[in-house]
């Protein structure tokens, strides 16, 4: 899996689990997609860009959180929302990768910046298998 993919396949992970998670439970979130050694060297990636927070848990003191920074949160809230008008009218589509490209330019994030380009062509990939059906 190339390190793009593992960004998302984390990021995607963390944002259905908006109070946070545990490694252990994020690895097991993530088994067949990304392995434990890939998932600690995006996890670090990912903190180093700002895009995590980590806490320590209060049972546990040996034990980390992982949880998405609020303003991340955000946007990904935001790309739902357009995926979701695209899948209602895919007539739109010049409108909704405009919107797209308007939240890309404002993130100064790459690690955020490769999620959202990943996101988008997933986007693209499906809805072409969707018209090949």
């Amino acid at each position: 899996m190339s390190l793009k993919n593992a960004y998302s396949s984390v990021i995607d992970a963390l944002h259905k689990r908006p109070n946070g998670v545990s490694f252990n439970k994020l690895a097991n979130d993530l088994k067949g997609k990304i392995s434990r050694v890939k998932l600690v060297e995006t996890l670090g990636k990912l903190l180093e860009d700002g895009v995590l927070e980590v806490k320590e848990d209060v049972r546990h003191k040996q034990k980390k959180v992982f949880k998405l920074r609020e303003e991340v949160r955000e946007k990904i809230r935001e790309i739902n929302e357009i995926e979701r008008s695209l899948m209602n009218d895919i007539s739109n589509l010049h409108l909704i990768l405009k919107k797209y490209a308007g939240i890309a330019k404002e993130i100064k994030n790459e690690s955020i910046r490769r999620y959202i380009e990943f996101r988008l062509n997933s986007l693209i990939l499906e809805l072409f298998r969707s018209f090949m059906r």
